[in-house]
């Protein structure tokens, strides 16, 4: 069971609502776009669940490119 978020400290909620976006390209082809991180490790926790029901999408086939509004694009 993961913790809620609630738990967790000040600075880790800081973090997590930061102004971060995400990218998710499978293959090279963007697949999610403009994911806040809540809505990126819902759909970081599907594909693992699909890639070990199905085998695919491979972890290798997965990027993330990272953009906060801060400090620009942000590899990932």
């Amino acid at each position: 069971m993961r913790p809620s978020y609630q738990s967790w400290s000040r600075e880790a909620k800081d973090y997590l609502m930061s102004n971060d976006s995400y990218t998710v390209f499978i293959k090279g082809k963007k697949v999610y776009s403009n994911l806040n991180v809540y809505e990126y490790m819902d759909i970081m926790e599907n594909l693992s669940l699909e890639f070990y029901q199905t085998g695919s999408p491979r972890p290798s086939d997965i990027e993330t490119k990272i953009f906060n509004e801060l400090k620009g694009l942000i590899d990932g």
